[in-house]
């Protein structure tokens, strides 16, 4: 049975196979299977012992309970309720707090999309709000010897890890998926006017609070070379790459290209439909029974109103995880695109989407439709384990060299295999994970 105990003052030597350090992960989002952001983090500590791992959250969807059963929760909206009484933000049932994950709670029970402004409110509402008896005793209970952060918007989250690792003397891991430092544009929604005067202060405040955590950060993990790059020049220190692992068996047998299916699961940022119309449109343009079939949790009614407009998109709406595994087994090619618009140049440089693991791990062949700036395409272009287009034009010559060039096909669908195996097997992820973190206790 593995353990996670060890008898105090032991160093990790032959018996690093068998021994799993205490990890204590602070993060905005919950572990979950359901969530991007949860099972990107989850993946990580798939055969981990679940004594060894806990976690603070501020949201979740659905906690994965076979990753971790020691959470500590508190949202937005009670740290709120804390700030109004002058008191610290209680510890609540994980179950209490389902689908709470992607809004910002900050007024009332209205959910409410972030701007730099609420940014701002929210860092004051939340300063040392979580910092309490309660939560001391958890950690202390818990007895951890890392502390894991995911990089986040939030400038507490930050603050939580940095105070934990000082005061408990233990090595900050920071596990970093987002470009936010170097952002010179707002990247939150605009709503009044106010909230163009709030970014430059928000981001001078973040700034800082990013700085004073990467002094006291042991190890940085970037889930793409191209975040590793930057921060690394900017910031030195210890670092590793670990992609997104996927649990999926590579299978490209019936491709039915044929017939072929032509799927896009995601979500519709960054101005995405507009995108997915003009692969819609190529598709028609090749032939007329070539539709793009469209998954996802569309929030705005005008989305839903330019996909059923469209003749070559077929929407099907949100569909759940399990379903999403089944969709890719069906589809003859899978796309991920990006609008390119200038406006959102530099928030998408370090765009890496989790479905690319999954894309390049499953077997179908997988078309990336994007500036080739950003993170992602670089990656598919560098590895040669999809194909890439950045223009109508090539779309198409992409779409039919996908259909009609067998030779070229299996070529690239070999090298997915091979880039699958050493950079997104859960398994192999996994194990470079955990001696990442031994690396750092030893």
């Amino acid at each position: 049975m593995k353990s996670c105990n060890r008898l105090l003052g032991c160093k990790n030597n032959n018996s690093n196979s068998m021994y799993y350090p205490k990890v204590l992960v602070i993060s905005n989002n919950g572990f979950s299977h359901t969530s991007s952001n949860g099972r990107t983090l989850g993946n990580f500590f798939i055969g981990w012992p679940k004594d060894c791992v806990a976690q603070f959250c501020i949201s979740t969807v659905e906690p994965a309970f076979d990753i971790c059963e020691n959470y500590y929760i508190c949202t937005d909206s009670r740290a709120i309720e804390a700030f109004k009484h002058f008191s610290k933000a209680p510890r609540m049932d994980i179950m209490q707090c389902l689908n709470t994950e992607a809004n910002t709670i900050i007024r009332s029970n209205r959910k409410s999309f972030k701007t730099s402004t609420k940014a701002l409110l929210r860092a004051l509402v939340w300063k040392n709000r979580w910092n309490s008896d309660s939560f001391w005793n958890w950690v202390d209970d818990f007895s951890p010897e890392i502390v894991l952060v995911m990089n986040s918007d939030a400038t507490f989250i930050l603050d939580i890890a940095t105070t934990v690792s000082k005061k408990r003397t233990i090595p900050l891991v920071m596990f970093n998926t987002e470009g936010f430092y170097f952002f010179k544009n707002d990247y939150y929604r605009k709503e009044r006017f106010v909230d163009t005067l709030s970014f430059p202060i928000y981001q001078s405040i973040y700034k800082k609070h990013f700085e004073k955590t990467m002094k006291q950060v042991s190890l940085s993990i970037y889930c793409n070379s191209a975040l590793q790059e930057d921060y690394v020049n900017e910031f030195g220190g210890k670092s590793i790459v670990l992609y997104t692992g996927s649990t999926l068996d590579f299978d490209s047998s019936n491709l039915h290209v044929e017939h072929p299916t032509f799927s896009y699961l995601g979500n519709f940022g960054y101005n995405r439909p507009k995108a997915l119309v003009e692969v819609a449109e190529t598709l028609q343009s090749i032939c007329h029974n070539y539709f793009l079939d469209i998954y996802g949790n569309v929030p705005r009614q005008e989305i839903i109103d330019l996909f059923t407009s469209t003749r070559g998109i077929r929407f099907h709406g949100m569909i759940p995880y399990d379903k999403v595994t089944e969709i890719i087994k069906r589809s003859t090619v899978l796309f991920h695109v990006e609008a390119q618009d200038e406006c959102f140049k530099e928030s998408l440089k370090y765009g890496f989407s989790t479905k690319i693991a999954d894309s390049v791990s499953s077997g179908r062949c997988f078309i990336i439709y994007s500036s080739p700036e950003v993170a992602g395409a670089k990656y598919i272009q560098d590895t040669r384990a999809g194909w890439f287009a950045d223009n109508v034009d090539d779309l198409k010559t992409v779409i039919l060299s996908v259909l009609l060039d067998a030779d070229n096909r299996e070529n690239v669908l070999v090298r997915a295999k091979r880039i699958s195996f050493e950079n997104h097997n859960v398994n192999n992820n996994c194990d470079k994970f955990k001696q990442a973190l031994l690396s750092v206790l030893n």
